[in-house]
């Protein structure tokens, strides 16, 4: 089943035929890959490698 949009993408179902679905919604309508792209460029000037590192080796030290 294709689900909802979300902020940066389209949510599906875990399956096949929802993932060929969500593909296919975005190569059919122009305007949601535009709106989708201009999201990956923005997101993408917040993406920070070192606050990647710092939130996993935190998810690491609080789990052992």
């Amino acid at each position: 089943m294709l689900g909802e949009n979300n902020e940066y993408g389209l949510v599906v179902d875990n399956d096949e035929e929802a993932l060929y679905q969500g593909i296919k919604k975005l190569i059919t309508d122009k305007e949601l890959l535009c709106h989708y792209k201009q999201k990956a460029i923005e997101r993408g000037k917040r993406f920070s490698t070192e606050e990647t590192v710092k939130a996993v080796e935190e998810m690491l030290v609080s789990l052992g």
